[in-house]
């Protein structure tokens, strides 16, 4: 999640982090150094970034479908200023959820 929950219902902004592949977008490149869940080279995939209702998100946690979510340790401030920067930055950032997170970070 890149920023807390906002709206009636309450949604959330996420990107999924994923196993970095020769076509991978390389604009923020995470390894083992930046959080303790990242175990190889690992990528924050703007292309699939997405807001999600908070309900929506607990229902997948507790049906235990970690393929499409599972809940870690949160990471610290200066790398979610790097994922966020990332957003802003990646040429696969769709321009809707770059215009999302840029309300939702305005309103803080």
């Amino acid at each position: 999640m890149l920023c807390g929950p906002a709206g009636d219902p309450p949604r959330v902004v996420t990107v999924p982090l994923n196993t970095l592949t020769a076509l991978a977008d390389r604009t923020v490149v995470l390894s083992n150094t930046d959080h303790t869940f990242v175990n190889r080279p690992t990528y924050v995939n703007y292309h699939r970034m997405r807001e999600m209702p908070v309900q929506e998100i607990l229902a997948l946690e507790a049906l235990g479908n970690y393929f499409y979510f599972e809940r870690h340790d949160p990471v610290d401030a200066a790398l979610l200023t790097r994922i966020i920067e990332g957003a802003f930055a990646s040429p696969l950032t769709p321009a809707r959820m770059a215009a999302t997170l840029r309300a939702r970070l305005d309103a803080l």
